[in-house]
């Protein structure tokens, strides 16, 4: 990485030389992308903190949480384990007893399908977990939304021939949405505990992939603790 950084004449870098571990693991988690012949754009870019729009459902999260709890306790009243396996055991007996029998006969048949649609009834707790299912899904929704941020330096470059071209400047302009292409947007917030990456990475003209990559310190050293797929071809 300090190659790169060397031979890119972006070692000196104000940004760069106080945050070189973050920027070290990007690099290195970016080797491929930073080392392919069609070059990419890199972005310093300022992390956004403010919020699209408003989050009235927050008021509403404590009863959320209670109304899941609640159905938790319902289960645990009904004891869902202990019914599944009873309901498994029987279902297990009563068809080995059927096939055992050397002739079959249209009671043995008609009694069976009785008991086995008695067994079916146990499983209705499927809709007791959709709905658990659509509580968890409720949790997920009505976030508020996060501009991207604002540019600030960005280059584009061509590591087969050690070339390093700015761009013309667009710093302090909004961050409409991330382009399609071989590019790494990297936040320049110091103060902010949770960085987010965007990478994309076109190995080939017709494929290719991009990523939303949220980077925390653990344990001393950066690393990714979420990645969203953000477009592919």
């Amino acid at each position: 990485m300090q190659n790169i950084l060397r031979n890119l004449d972006l070692q000196n870098h104000p940004f760069i030389v106080k945050e070189i571990d973050f920027i070290t693991a990007v690099f290195n988690q970016n080797k491929a992308l930073l080392s392919h012949s069609n070059g990419l754009n890199l972005v310093f870019y300022e992390q956004s903190e403010s919020i699209k729009n408003e989050f009235p459902e927050k008021e509403f999260y404590p009863l959320k949480i209670e109304k899941l709890k609640k159905s938790f306790f319902e289960l645990e009243k009904i004891q869902l384990i202990e019914s599944l396996l009873n309901t498994i055991s029987k279902t297990d007996n009563l068809t080995k007893n059927l096939l055992s029998k050397k002739e079959l006969n249209e009671a043995d048949i008609t009694l069976y399908k009785n008991r086995i649609g008695d067994l079916e009834s146990v499983i209705e707790f499927e809709e007791h977990l959709k709905v658990l299912k659509s509580y968890f899904t409720d949790l997920k929704n009505h976030f508020p939304k996060f501009d991207i941020g604002k540019m600030h330096e960005s280059w584009k470059i061509q590591m087969n021939q050690n070339a390093l071209c700015k761009m013309k400047s667009e710093e302090g302009v909004e961050l409409l949405r991330i382009p399609f292409g071989n590019y790494l947007y990297i936040p320049m917030n110091e103060n902010l505990e949770i960085r987010t990456v965007y990478t994309g990475f076109k190995p080939f003209p017709l494929i290719g992939s991009g990523n939303k990559e949220y980077w925390q310190k653990v344990n001393g050293g950066w690393k990714v603790i979420h990645s969203d797929q953000t477009w592919i071809s």
